[in-house]
């Protein structure tokens, strides 16, 4: 599959234009770059990195893929009259290939001799739980059908601050969730609701980002900035000490997101800098920053085999952990796209189905 995309119909060669009134809009390569950097954030942090300042660092990996996917969808047309056909894309897209895939992984550990407890595939297969963080392609798949909704909301001009509104309606909701007891009820509830709110917030950021300018994209990076300075000052005093994002992921709050939108919204505004138009040419990073579903998958193998090498997430050499999963899932995917190319040609239905679920 080609990149982690929530937007619609986009081949590996789609990206986002630039706006030009003098002609047709030109690839931004940049989006890749920005892809590349939230796949290697995701890697690393599944790593085993021994310092906090760097797992704090890269904590704001699955709202950039989220934020991208809204931005995007602002520079297509949405083939979304056919809701069924929309959704059955999506699914070819996100699920069938994450499906395919716990198969495959779930029998290379039994053939390893690492049994997986049925609640754990079950629940990886649900996407909400298991040895596999799953759950972000759960999140990128609701994003997906929420997609059109937001293109339609977008279109109308939402004033700037109407993501503080949103994600102040989301702490509420937040708030409001955690009065009560888990239950499978409200378990159910928070993975349907509340997490895809959240996450929608996020989607909204990313196809408002449109509609700012240079300046007004700086403003918000200086409102997140406060806001998450105020966080801090507030949990170093309550808690006598600093306190990681991390810790307001699940579900993400306001101080996890604003890290998150502060980081993003410092990458778009550096995006278009000659430095970055430069590097995101590079064929490597065009090639991860388009196929990091498939990457994000396969890496999840080379987790586990040097967590069967090192025989300890605390002791293992994280840098060579992090090269081990990056190179093998990236060279794992690059090897399959070859093949994919080579010997399914989409002269039929069928083989047009089988790329799609094995290259986006």
């Amino acid at each position: 599959m080609t990149s982690i995309k929530t937007n619609t119909q986009h081949s590996s060669k789609d990206q986002p234009a630039s706006h030009s009134n003098d002609g047709p809009r030109k690839r931004d390569l940049s989006i890749d770059f920005l892809r590349f950097v939230g796949i290697s954030c995701i890697i690393l942090a599944h790593s085993s990195i021994p310092k906090l300042f760097l797992f704090q660092l890269r904590n704001f990996d699955v709202p950039l893929m989220v934020f991208i996917s809204g931005y995007c969808a602002m520079n297509f047309s949405t083939k979304s009259d056919n809701f069924f056909a929309y959704t059955m894309d999506r699914v070819l897209r996100l699920i069938i290939p994450t499906w395919i895939f716990l198969t495959l992984y779930f029998l290379i550990r039994m053939g390893s001799g690492s049994p997986v407890s049925i609640i754990d595939i079950k629940l990886s297969y649900l996407m909400i739980g298991g040895p596999v963080g799953v759950w972000v392609i759960r999140i990128l798949f609701f994003m997906s059908l929420l997609t059109p909704l937001v293109v339609a909301l977008s279109k109308k001009k939402l004033p700037p601050f109407s993501l503080f509104i949103f994600l102040i309606v989301n702490e509420l909701i937040i708030f409001y969730f955690n009065t009560f007891q888990s239950t499978l009820l409200t378990e159910t509830v928070s993975i349907l609701l509340v997490y895809n709110f959240s996450y929608l917030c996020i989607l909204v950021a990313g196809s408002i980002m449109n509609n700012l300018t240079k300046k007004q994209q700086i403003e918000y990076a200086i409102g997140f900035f406060i806001i998450f300075c105020l966080f801090i000052l507030f949990f170093f005093y309550k808690e006598n000490g600093l306190r990681l994002t991390q810790r307001d992921k699940y579900p993400p709050t306001l101080y996890y997101f604003s890290y998150a939108l502060l980081a993003t919204f410092f990458l778009f505004i550096i995006k278009d800098y000659q430095l970055v138009k430069k590097i995101s040419q590079n064929k490597t990073i065009g090639f991860i920053g388009s196929h990091t579903l498939w990457i994000y998958l396969w890496h999840w193998i080379f987790v586990h085999a040097c967590f069967r090498l090192f025989h300890s997430t605390e002791n293992w050499n994280w840098v060579l952990n992090f090269l081990i999963c990056y190179m093998g899932g990236t060279v794992t995917t690059y090897i399959q796209s070859i093949l994919v190319e080579k010997f399914i040609k989409k002269n039929t239905r069928r083989q047009r189905i089988l790329h799609k679920i094995f290259t986006g």
